[in-house]
């Protein structure tokens, strides 16, 4: 097995980005209780805040679990659905690492770039784990589709009646 195979498996990639969430998560910590005294609250407090909200988003995605949440995150934020906006996620995500800057955080930062990076190569080269995201992603719209032109027994009669009040209509003229 060749790197290449080795790095763009769904499972590698998968990984490489829970890793990343979870050092921005660490990172996040470290950085609040470092610089809370040294600086703004309200500034740590808040790109703290924002580090956490899309690392824990990072994370959901990542590891499909919990569907509760995973459905939230997806419908809201369809963008994570795919690896190109993944690898833009942790590219956002790395750069406000940088924000607050210390020997953690350039270490921290570089890796969750380098992941990053790894996700941009899988999508550039069109790696089987892209090819096969793409076949999911149409899968999970076509049965979504089925689901929702499938009508239930209250909506087969409200269509019927619907139908009728136009033959009405039409007779009536």
């Amino acid at each position: 097995m060749s790197p290449k195979e080795f790095f763009f498996k769904p499972a590698v990639l998968h990984g490489f980005g829970l890793l990343g969430c979870a050092l921005t998560l660490a990172d996040s910590i470290l950085t609040f209780f470092y610089y809370i005294s040294a600086t703004s609250f309200f500034s740590v407090t808040l790109i703290t805040i924002y580090k956490v909200f899309l690392s824990l988003m990072g994370i959901i995605v990542e590891i499909q679990k919990p569907p509760v949440l995973l459905d939230l995150v997806i419908n809201n934020f369809r963008v994570f659905e795919t690896y190109l906006g993944r690898a833009f996620l942790y590219l956002f995500i790395g750069s406000l690492v940088f924000v607050y800057v210390s020997w953690w955080s350039i270490i921290i930062g570089s890796i969750i770039l380098g992941i990053s990076a790894l996700h941009f190569f899988a999508i550039s080269s069109g790696a089987a784990a892209v090819q096969q995201e793409k076949i999911d992603i149409a899968q999970r719209e076509l049965d979504k589709k089925k689901k929702q032109q499938e009508p239930s027994g209250d909506s087969k009669k409200n269509h019927f009646h619907h139908k009728m009040q136009h033959v009405q209509l039409f007779k009536n003229i």
